[in-house]
């Protein structure tokens, strides 16, 4: 029996780990010092259904030099690094902070954290990033229109009711009927015969 097993080690192993939870993830540690209008530049590659989520604190300076953080798809970093308009996808500006971004199309992302020149002076940033990979999720709204009461839909509720009603009391009137009915038969198979045969009058 241990022969046979071990002949099928391999194929048992494969299965397990492509069985590997969906969620796998691949994070960075990040621990950078930044001089002023220095960038520290993460490139991932990530598809839809994925998000990328991370968190950072700037450290060992003053409490009024906040960092930028930015998460830009392909085209709008190199139009970051070029200096034209640029559109972001995460955009975080404080001491400390967290994002959780879901990847909306297959793109090579940038997660960039950059010492802009607005507050001067190198800067030690700490955090991590994670690419968590093939999460679903699902986004779900819903709506309620609000309720609004109006003669005309309280009187069709009330008509539904007292129809319902009607419909309880003629089922219990019926019963009653047919149960009284059954009595009286009864009583009327028992004591309606001839008096020669013992009957009541």
């Amino acid at each position: 029996m241990r022969h046979r097993c071990s002949k099928f080690l391999p194929i048992i192993i494969l299965i397990v780990i492509l069985s590997v939870p969906c969620c796998a993830q691949a994070g960075v540690t990040v621990g950078i010092w930044l001089d002023e209008d220095e960038f520290y530049e993460m490139v991932i590659v990530a598809d839809v259904g994925d998000i990328i989520a991370g968190n950072y604190t700037v450290v060992d300076t003053n409490v009024s030099a906040p960092i930028m953080l930015l998460v830009l798809n392909s085209e709008h970093f190199s139009d970051w690094m070029n200096g034209s308009a640029y559109l972001f996808h995460v955009y975080r500006y404080s001491m400390s902070g967290e994002f959780s971004f879901p990847v909306p199309y297959a793109d090579t992302w940038h997660v960039v954290f950059w010492n802009d020149p607005i507050n001067s002076g190198a800067k030690h940033v700490i955090g991590n990033v994670d690419h968590l990979i093939d999460v679903i999720t699902t986004t779900t709204t819903t709506i309620s229109r609000p309720t609004t009461y109006t003669w005309e839909s309280f009187e069709g509720q009330l008509v539904i009711y007292i129809i319902a009603l009607g419909a309880v009391a003629a089922a219990i009137i019926v019963s009653i009927w047919i149960v009284q009915r059954d009595r009286d038969t009864e009583y009327l198979s028992r004591h309606d015969r001839p008096r020669s045969e013992g009957g009541i009058f």
